[in-house]
C-alpha cells in the first residue's frame, strides 16, 4: 500500500499484528475486531511525515499483551471510531507524534462491581522476568506465573492487568470525546506532550486518572 491508500477491512475477527504503512488507512466496519496475539501488539502505526496521517478507523482492537495500537517517531497519525479493549500492557502507546483521536474508547477489565476485588492490590502490565527474591520473606520466586498473577521482582503477587490507557511521551495529542475506563493505575498519562484534551472522560477506574 502506499500513501493515501485504505485499506478495507470486512466483518471479521483478524488474530496477529497488524503495521500501517505512513500515510495509509485502515478501515473496517462494524464487527470488525483485530486481536493481538499473545504477548504481541495489535496494530503498529507507522507515522506519516507530511500530508494524510496514518489512521485506523472503525473498528475495535482486542489486546491481552503487550499493547493494543503503538505508534513511535515523528509524523502524523490518528484513530477515529476505535474501540481498544484490553487486560494487558497499555491500550494505546504513542511516542514522539502528532495524533488525532477522535471518538475514541479505551476499555479495561475493572467494573464498578468488582474495582473492590483484592486482586487490584498490586497489578503489573507483565509478566515479571525470571529472577531471585531479596529476601528470604518472599511470597514466591520473581518470574513465577499462577493464571492471571505474576511474581514480580520483589517476590510478590501481582495481578497482570492494563495498567496504562493511553500512554503519551513527547510530540503532541489532539482528543475529542475520548473515553477511558476500567483502568487498574492510570488512566492517561502524559509526558513532554503538548495536548489538548476536549469532551472526554476517564471514569471507573483505579488509580490516578490523568497525569
Amino acid at each position: 500500500e502506499r500513501a493515501g491508500d485504505t485499506v478495507e477491512l470486512g466483518a471479521c475477527r483478524i488474530v496477529g499484528e497488524l503495521v500501517v504503512p505512513a500515510g495509509v488507512t485502515l478501515h473496517g466496519v462494524p464487527g470488525t475486531i483485530v486481536e493481538a496475539p499473545a504477548d504481541g501488539t495489535a496494530i503498529t502505526l507507522v507515522p506519516a511525515a507530511s500530508g494524510t496521517a496514518t489512521t485506523v478507523s472503525s473498528l475495535t482492537v482486542e489486546s491481552h499483551g503487550t499493547a493494543g495500537v503503538v505508534a513511535h517517531g515523528a509524523g502524523l497519525v490518528a484513530l477515529t471510531t476505535v474501540v481498544v479493549e484490553a487486560d494487558a500492557g497499555v491500550a494505546v502507546g504513542l511516542d514522539g507524534v502528532e495524533a488525532n483521536l477522535s471518538d475514541v474508547r479505551i476499555v479495561g477489565p475493572v467494573t464498578r462491581e468488582t474495582r473492590d476485588d483484592v486482586r487490584w492490590l498490586r497489578v503489573t502490565s507483565a509478566p515479571a522476568s525470571p529472577g531471585h527474591g531479596p529476601t528470604a520473606t518472599c511470597d514466591c520466586e520473581p518470574g513465577a506465573r499462577d493464571g492471571d498473577r505474576t511474581c514480580d521482582s520483589s517476590g510478590r503477587w501481582a495481578t497482570i492487568t492494563l495498567t496504562h490507557g493511553l500512554f503519551a511521551r513527547g510530540g503532541a495529542l489532539h482528543a475529542v470525546r475520548l473515553s477511558v475506563t476500567g483502568l487498574a493505575a492510570f488512566g492517561i498519562v502524559l509526558e513532554e506532550v503538548d495536548a489538548d484534551i476536549s469532551a472526554s472522560s476517564v471514569s471507573e477506574g483505579l488509580g490516578v486518572g490523568l497525569e
